[in-house]
């Protein structure tokens, strides 16, 4: 008998904000139980990928404990066969999940992209760019045909 994943919370939830990292993490996990997929099974196809993964590898992708090289981030687009942005969208697979992603800026008054702004920057309807000015600010430039973005909803 197959072996299904164990069922965990994976720490993310609406109104929190996470890295690119915790997202990816937290989705790898999501769409692997909703493809019925063992850890094990992704090993394998990651390994077929010449990633040389193991199911411990696995593991500590999924919680946050190893990084993902841009090679291995197409092998695992294709192994669970999503597309990057899919991988790497703050919503998840439902599209539910409503997360402000946190892009390194630091000091009390750390801009963080809000979830609305950072579902459409992942799926390509939107650009981010970096202020270099003093107030080191965040600006959203939607691309052709997105919707307006409402101030951080």
């Amino acid at each position: 008998m197959k072996r299904l994943p164990y069922r965990r919370k994976t720490g993310l939830t609406s109104g929190s904000t996470a890295r690119p990292s915790d997202v990816l993490a937290a989705n790898l996990y999501a769409y692997r139980v909703l493809q019925r997929m063992s850890q094990e099974e992704l090993a394998i196809r990651m390994t077929e990928l010449d990633h040389g993964w193991s199911r411990s590898t696995v593991s500590d992708v999924e919680r946050g404990g190893r990084r993902v090289t841009t090679d291995e981030m197409f092998g695992l687009a294709i192994s669970m066969g999503v597309s990057v942005a899919h991988l790497l969208d703050p919503a998840g697979p439902d599209q539910r999940r409503q997360l402000s992603l946190d892009v390194g800026l630091s000091g009390p008054d750390a801009e963080r992209i809000a979830p609305n702004d950072a579902h459409l920057w992942v799926i390509g309807r939107a650009v981010i760019r970096f202020s270099a000015e003093e107030d080191r600010r965040i600006e959203v430039a939607l691309i052709d045909g997105a919707t307006a973005v409402n101030g951080g909803d």
